[in-house]
């Protein structure tokens, strides 16, 4: 297990990364399902992308969902990158809390 430093890292090369290397670090993801590293990189870019339209929203909640069903006491969870809005996702947030 990586240390918060380290995950924020990850996801802050995440965000740097441009469409084209997301959709290669996807291929990958299907190859490692339960790659956390690729994960928290992926996140990190649709955390920002989650608003430019409805598949990358779906992109970024499904990959904050994947860490609390898989990996419950993750330290990622409840910051501001793994946050899910109760008021513009109401079902969605009481699916995650």
């Amino acid at each position: 297990m990586t240390t918060r430093d380290e995950n924020f890292a990850l996801a802050l090369e995440g965000s740097r990364l441009s469409t084209f290397e997301a959709k290669l670090l996807e291929r990958e993801l299907t190859e490692r399902p339960r790659d956390l590293e690729i994960r928290l990189k992926l996140l990190g870019y649709y955390g920002l992308a989650k608003f430019e339209n409805a598949r990358n929203w779906k992109k970024y909640r499904d990959l904050v969902f994947w860490i609390i069903e898989n990996i419950p006491t993750h330290e990622m969870h409840g910051l501001s990158l793994t946050v899910l809005d109760h008021e513009l996702n109401p079902v969605e947030y009481n699916r995650a809390k």
